[in-house]
């Protein structure tokens, strides 16, 4: 970085931050406009503001410095993002100028925030490297540098970001004729959508079932087989009640296209226009109307269809095709047992018992018997069991005692 001479008859200039712009950009004539017209700005939506910071980082700025108006430069903050659920990377924080260089070209580049938007701004010795900068971040920030396409998310407006990363699973797949109905109307035109997309380029699909039959199984299943070249975005019972929230979680899918949207317990949230107009009038507008985007994939669950509004429920265009979860048959649920068995460690017997024990479990029930084993064998410190987790669900909870099955009458 160039060193500044201060002549002390002319006096420093009105902020720091124009000295340490003028010694980046080449200046000398403090009272010229460092940026001097070159300066560019792209708005950034709030979801890619911490890929964008990513980006900036990764490219490795040779210089960065803080300022505050009656203070000058100031320490450079630093925090920790979440690029995925189990990988984070440290940022410089916002308002911090990062300083650029290609051969003899010069550039600056900071973001402003403001509430619930940022700018990102780019002044540059040459028009060309302002230009060629920028497209390069946003082209890192939608890539390698995202925090967030290609991952499994879930939308929750506590969090700073608005999102919160969902940790990626391998479930056994359900049973005939879900998995086909899931796999020819999600995981095909998804995973193929370049393509495909020309000819399928949206998919709405309802999975309707009583609680606990293993429809956030299957979605999971839906999830595992997708992730990666698709963006899963997950939309609680109470986002999707709410009309600016469904709005942003459309949005966000239309960013990251192709996306999964999971709209949880729709007759929950907004299955019927009584319920919330404004979030029931979103999602009709974005999955069959002015607001629909190629490439957003939407599936919902309903524990209760006969509560959604026909218009959203019986009309094609918005959920094009309903699946049924039923009660999870012997094979599902054994893949599912043995799955539990693999990862606690315990033998084939346990496995057969446990199976021939659990006729008409449902997966939510099954899922359960996986639990009780890691918390019974922390609390008695012996190894975890399959077969003790099973009869330690049946003393305390009366649904499973109900549903037991001795022993060698399956």
């Amino acid at each position: 970085m160039t060193a500044v001479t201060i002549d002390p008859r002319i006096g420093l200039p009105e902020y720091a931050e124009d000295l340490w712009a003028e010694s980046i950009l080449g200046h000398d004539d403090p009272e010229v406009e460092w940026y001097d017209g070159l300066v560019d700005s792209l708005e950034v939506e709030r979801w890619d503001v911490e890929s964008v910071l990513c980006a900036l980082d990764h490219l490795e700025p040779f210089a960065t410095a803080s300022f505050e108006r009656e203070r000058g430069r100031v320490p450079v903050g630093r925090f920790r993002v979440s690029i995925s659920h189990d990988t984070v990377r440290s940022c410089t924080a916002p308002g911090v100028r990062r300083a650029y260089r290609r051969g003899d070209d010069r550039a600056i580049v900071w973001m402003e925030m403001a509430s619930g938007s940022a700018a990102l701004l780019c002044v540059a010795t040459t028009i060309d490297y302002r230009d060629e900068l920028l497209d390069t971040i946003v082209g890192l920030a939608e890539s390698e540098c995202s925090t967030w396409r290609g991952q499994a998310v879930q939308i929750d407006p506590s969090e700073r970001r608005g999102f919160r990363h969902l940790a990626p699973r391998q479930p056994a797949p359900p049973a005939p004729p879900l998995v086909d109905g899931l796999r020819r109307n999600l995981v095909v035109p998804l995973t193929r959508f370049d393509t495909l997309g020309i000819h399928v380029s949206r998919r709405g699909v309802l999975l309707q079932g009583r609680p606990g039959t293993g429809k956030s199984w299957a979605i999971e299943w839906v999830v595992s087989q997708v992730l990666g070249p698709v963006t899963v975005i997950v939309a609680t019972p109470s986002v999707v009640g709410s009309g600016p929230l469904m709005r942003g979680a459309f949005d966000m899918a239309a960013a990251a296209a192709p996306a999964l949207l999971v709209l949880e317990d729709l007759d929950v949230g907004a299955g019927h226009r009584m319920l919330s107009a404004s979030a029931f009038g979103e999602i009709l507008n974005s999955m069959d109307g002015p607001g629909r985007t190629p490439g957003v994939f939407v599936v919902a669950t309903t524990n209760h269809p006969e509560m959604l509004d026909p218009a959203l429920s019986q009309r094609p265009g918005r959920f094009d095709v309903t699946l049924e979860a039923s009660e999870a048959p012997d094979e599902v649920r054994r893949r599912a047992v043995e799955a539990m068995a693999t990862e606690l460690g315990v033998s084939d017997d346990e496995v057969t018992d446990v199976v021939a024990r659990t006729k008409g479990y449902s997966m939510a029930e099954i899922a359960a018997i996986g639990q009780m084993a890691w918390l019974v064998a922390a609390d008695t410190g012996d190894a975890p069991s399959l077969v003790a987790a099973l009869s330690a669900l049946a003393v305390e909870s009366p649904m499973v005692a109900a549903k037991q099955v001795p022993a060698g009458y399956a």
